[in-house]
This record gives structure tokens, C-alpha cells and sequence, in this order.
């Protein structure tokens, strides 16, 4: 039985930063969510935040990041509208991924079995060379290899191996080079 009364977030969770930087982006972070377009100011406001971000970073409109501190994505990357990195731990991406429209990206739960609700929160790493086709979502603990695919709707809760293409619920290796 869950006691959602009892739950205490303080103790089971650091935010990795202090709250006047936390709250200054909350702010910042509507802006980058916001329909302005543009992604070279949203890319200069993650990284004044503490993203590290590579080179060549495309951020679409009305993307989400929970604590861009504990983001870090490799050169190349596409990043479209509508994505959710709601990272409470540390989401790390490679180079020449592309994350579709509407994708849901999530590092932290909870423990059902605690009466309490504990936290529980996992990083993401997303190889090189990565395709996440829109409206997925990529739990915690999962790493996705380089070279792999997943397919539009796709819900990813455990590891896909290097040059997995993920599709319908099922695990195909990607032949070729």
C-alpha cells in the first residue's frame, strides 16, 4: 500500500544544484520551451545553465529539459519539437542523434513497493549515431547503442544493443555497415 503522505522527497533526492539557480531556471526554461523560434539562443541559454552541449546542436521549439546541469550531448544532434528530457539524473547523448518530435526522455521513478514512494532514478545514455523516431519515451536505466533505431511510438524500458533496430515491441539487428 502506498502512503503518498509520507513520501519526503528531501532525503532520497539532490537536485544538483542551489535553489536560486534551480528557480532562475525554471524561468530560463520557459523561454526554451516556448514557440519563439530560433535554436541557437536556446542552445546559448542550455548552455549558461550548465548543458554541455557539442557543436552543430539543433533545438526546435517547445523542448523541455528538466536541470539542463546534468545534460550532455555530443556534436551534431537534433533535437525536436515537443521533446521531454525530464532528467533528474543525468541524460548523456552522442553524436549525430537525432530525437524526434514529441519523445519522452525520463531518468527518475519510484519504488511501488516502498509504503513511502521512494525516489528512484536512473541515468540514460544514448550512443552515437542514434535515431529515436517521434513520440517515444526511453525510460530510466536504459542505454541505447550506437547505431540503433527506434521506431516511432516505441517504449524502450531496458538496453538496446549496438545496431538494434526497435519496432512493434520487437529487437531486430541491423545488418550492413
Amino acid at each position: 500500500m502506498i502512503l503518498l503522505g509520507k513520501f519526503n522527497n528531501t532525503n532520497d533526492y539532490d537536485r544538483g544544484s542551489n535553489l536560486v539557480k534551480y528557480l532562475l531556471w525554471l524561468v530560463a526554461g520557459e523561454l526554451v520551451a516556448s514557440w519563439v523560434p530560433g535554436s541557437s539562443w536556446r542552445v546559448l541559454l542550455l548552455r549558461s545553465f550548465g548543458a554541455k552541449l557539442g557543436s552543430k546542436i539543433v533545438v526546435k521549439p517547445h523542448v523541455r529539459v528538466k536541470l539542463p546541469w546534468r545534460l550532455k550531448v555530443g556534436s551534431n544532434c537534433w533535437i525536436g519539437e515537443y521533446v521531454w528530457i525530464d532528467n533528474t539524473e543525468f541524460v548523456l547523448i552522442g553524436e549525430n542523434v537525432c530525437i524526434s518530435q514529441g519523445t519522452y526522455i525520463c531518468t527518475g521513478s519510484h519504488d511501488f513497493q516502498s509504503p513511502y514512494f521512494r525516489y528512484s532514478g536512473k541515468r540514460i545514455v544514448i550512443g552515437n549515431h542514434v535515431w529515436i523516431c517521434a513520440k517515444c519515451i526511453i525510460l530510466a536505466g536504459v542505454e541505447i547503442g550506437a547505431g540503433t533505431m527506434v521506431a516511432a511510438g516505441e517504449i524502450i524500458r531496458k538496453p538496446l544493443a549496438e545496431r538494434t533496430l526497435a519496432i512493434d515491441g520487437k529487437l531486430l539487428k541491423i545488418r550492413g555497415k
